[in-house]
């Protein structure tokens, strides 16, 4: 009987084994991708690996739970001795993790409830969430959700801005168009477009009318155009000045 006790054990044991190991190769990878593969790695990827190690945890909790694993526990694992010194075999078992078997190590590895410290917080937080009436639950509820919302709101808004952005999208932004181009290369070239001012105009207008006037010997409209071009080239003040003196009113005025 106690043969077969030990043979179920020990096939226990290596089935435990074999699953934690399945889950640690795929923490690995899964952060292998993450450490590597950032540029790529996309949000479906993230998901399936998630999904995965889910499912090995659950797999490897229902196992433990079990008909088959019941008599683990009626173990006790004792250690038989404590040592600060360097330990090559426990080293090697664990990859290195835990070189060492001393005090600081034991409570951790083979503690079976949390710390002290720990399970008062947690009855703390058990408590006050019990303490809580029905209304001021649906009021944070309503508060997270409105939160929420405003958050869900805030990204949809900022995707659209980046995707509507040609800069996200990596294309160029265009400076500059071909018709503005050939329009200003015309207008430098040939004046293409360019129209004479209205003060240009006049002033030839009446440079041809005294090359007229002084081929027809008239001195009299040769000194009217003249004139005429003296006082539009002065500018007249466009800032009219009324001053007047102002009043002072006292009480002797009176």
């Amino acid at each position: 009987m106690q043969g077969r006790e030990e043979k179920q054990l020990d096939a226990s044991l290596e089935a435990i084994i074999q699953r934690i190991h399945d889950l640690r190769q795929s923490l690995i990878s899964f952060i292998c991708k993450l450490e590597n593969e950032y540029n790529t790695l996309n949000w479906t990827t993230v998901l399936d690996n998630y999904a995965l190690l889910s499912g090995q945890i659950s797999l490897l909790g229902k196992f433990l739970k079990s008909d088959k694993m019941s008599h683990l526990k009626n173990y006790v694992a004792i250690p038989f001795s404590l040592s600060p010194e360097l330990d090559p075999n426990l080293e090697k078992l664990t990859e290195g993790r835990v070189p060492y078997f001393n005090h600081e190590v034991v409570p951790n590895y083979l503690r079976t409830k949390p710390e002290p410290e720990i399970e008062d917080r947690l009855a703390q937080m058990q408590n006050k969430a019990h303490s809580l009436t029905a209304e001021n639950l649906q009021k944070q509820t309503n508060t997270l959700n409105k939160l929420a919302n405003l958050i869900q709101e805030t990204l949809k808004n900022s995707k659209e801005m980046l995707d509507g952005d040609p800069v996200q999208k990596g294309m160029p932004l265009q400076t500059c168009t071909t018709a503005d181009t050939t329009n200003l290369v015309a207008a430098m070239l040939t004046g293409k477009g360019l129209k004479p001012s209205s003060t240009s105009s006049m002033q030839q207008q009446q440079i041809g009318d005294v090359r007229s006037g002084s081929a027809g010997g008239g001195n009299s409209s040769v000194q009217q155009v003249m004139s005429n071009m003296t006082n539009m080239s002065k500018a007249p003040n466009p800032i009219k000045t009324n001053v007047k003196a102002a009043m002072i009113s006292t009480q002797y005025n009176r």
